[in-house]
């Protein structure tokens, strides 16, 4: 009865604690650069136009990801408003239920204890708990990624075909949430198949015809839609979102082979504090205790059969192993890297931590009660952490920038006035916030300006054609250092212009021709 409540409690710990971790200061950061704010801008874009299968961005086709995210985002914007709760609401469902599917997936691979365990881990990782703390698709796709893996740990201990159905079904959402990517622990699974040597888990139910069908219903049948609906876009997928982010160069996104160290392992080891370290700390511990039997424990299960074979490997291990390196050597291979690219890992890690946490339990060197406390305290930090963030001046916070605009227009009628940015970046946050007519500016560009941007010389010919209902000046925000630059070429060009300091970083020019 005690080890039931224990870990029941372990289990209600983790559920607790990923839900004041997700909804501690949620929305009081601002929306951030680049990921953040174009996220939130398509997904506001699809409520105005009410087309909800034809993601847009500045209102044209923006085809990097199917519309998943997008209905979300859209979804929390629609119940708390046009701001940053509105757009990361969904994320707090998404990781209360990931910290759900791996708990069933450590049960489903050994049992309720390692479960709850697991749970807790992957519910105070600062890694996942951080990404849930930003507007992105890949913490939706680590949900729908967990509970296939959970499905496929429960066919294989049940025999069960409908199991295996929700296997597809999840596998489907995953598709239907990024694409290709979403298929790299269906690969895991297909070579962990091919070199399990337990019979029984080799005949349990995997390649179900109605799993497939319904993968392909819930994975396919918008790609599908699209394609018939816009001629060449299968080809650009192809082309750009497969090939181009894979195998070139195309999107910049550390292109370098040598960037695994720069920008996944520093998220990796850093995202698995605090556990990794604990458990490390108590394994070492254990080794100058000299307890008998424990040289080989922290490893046990998992490294121990790498130096005779795989086949020493128990089945469980073995997953472990290629759930994890299988997808981490494609994404380290591919040309295209982003931290959050390999999120997904995260819950099959936090299994393989707490199956060695609970070792180190029952071998005396790790309580229960020293795990809660520090989950707790790892708990602390990623609040102390979100609310420092939020309240820190950064260059990338638009939020920021438009509580200032609101604040300085305080008063004033300034619906149907366009809000004019002149800047290199797109800020679509900005743009998401202000809700009305934004125009970008290339700062750097008179004649051939990137997309989006119009060349710096709309910016006075607008002014001087004053061709907006409205009496005021004209509202352009741009960075502080750049602001004499701006003021003394519109001036030159015959107009007047009052400058007002936004943020420590923003100013906003209000400009009338003369």
């Amino acid at each position: 009865m005690d080890e039931a409540r224990n870990r029941n409690n372990l289990l209600a710990l983790a559920l607790l604690c990923a839900l004041l971790g997700t909804l501690a200061f949620q929305g009081t950061r601002g929306l951030y650069e680049s990921t953040e704010g174009r996220y939130a801008e398509c997904a506001w874009e699809m409520i105005v136009s009410g087309d909800y299968l034809r993601p847009t961005l500045d209102f044209a086709p923006h085809w990097t990801k199917p519309p998943m995210t997008y209905w979300a985002i859209a979804a929390g914007v629609r119940l708390l408003g046009r701001n940053a709760w509105g757009a990361r609401a969904f994320l707090v469902p998404t990781f209360f239920l990931t910290v759900w599917g791996v708990y069933w997936l450590g049960r489903r691979l050994w049992d309720h204890r390692t479960g709850s365990l697991a749970a807790l881990v992957y519910a105070t990782l600062w890694g996942p708990a951080g990404a849930a703390f930003t507007v992105n698709a890949d913490t939706l796709l680590t949900l729908w990624e967990t509970l296939a893996l959970a499905c496929f740990w429960w066919a294989v201990r049940s025999g069960r075909k409908l199991a295996a159905q929700l296997m597809w079904f999840f596998f489907g959402l995953a598709f239907f949430t990024k694409g290709p990517p979403a298929l790299l622990p269906l690969l895991a699974l297909v070579v962990f198949r091919a070199l399990v040597q337990d019979r029984a888990l080799r005949s349990a139910p995997f390649w179900v015809p109605s799993g497939l069908g319904l993968f392909l219903t819930v994975g396919l049948w918008w790609y599908v839609l699209s394609i018939f609906r816009y001629p060449g876009l299968l080809s650009y997928w192809l082309k750009h979102e497969v090939v181009g982010r894979v195998a070139t160069e195309e999107f910049r996104r550390h292109p370098h082979w040598y960037e695994i160290f720069t920008v996944y392992w520093p998220f990796l080891l850093g995202g698995a504090l605090p556990w990794m370290a604990v458990a490390v700390w108590e394994h070492r511990r254990g080794l100058r205790k000299g307890l008998q039997g424990f040289e080989g424990l922290f490893f046990h299960g998992v490294f121990s059969g790498f130096k005779t074979a795989l086949k020493k490997l128990s089945p469980e291990s073995l997953f472990l192993l290629t759930a994890f390196f299988i997808p981490f050597t494609v994404f380290s291979l591919s040309k295209s890297k982003l931290p959050l690219y390999i999120l997904p890992l995260f819950p099959v890690l936090a299994c393989f931590l707490a199956r060695r946490l609970d070792d180190l339990n029952r071998n005396g060197l790790l309580t229960r009660q020293r795990i809660a406390a520090v989950a707790l305290v790892s708990l602390s930090f990623v609040i102390a952490g979100k609310g420092v963030t939020a309240h820190w001046p950064s260059k990338r916070d638009t939020g920021r920038i438009y509580q200032a605009l609101q604040k300085t227009l305080s008063g004033r009628n300034e619906a149907l006035a366009p809000l004019y940015l002149v800047a290199e970046q797109p800020y679509y946050g900005l743009q998401f916030y202000w809700g009305g007519p934004f125009v970008r500016v290339h700062s750097k560009s008179h004649d051939m300006p990137d997309p989006g941007f119009r060349p710096l010389s709309a910016l006075w010919e607008d002014i001087t054609l004053n061709s907006y209902s409205g009496a005021g000046p004209r509202l352009v925000v741009t960075r502080k250092e750049r602001t004499p630059w701006l003021q003394d070429i519109l001036r030159e060009k015959g107009c007047q212009v009052v400058v007002k300091p936004l943020t420590p970083y923003w100013a906003l020019l209000e400009v009338s021709p003369t």
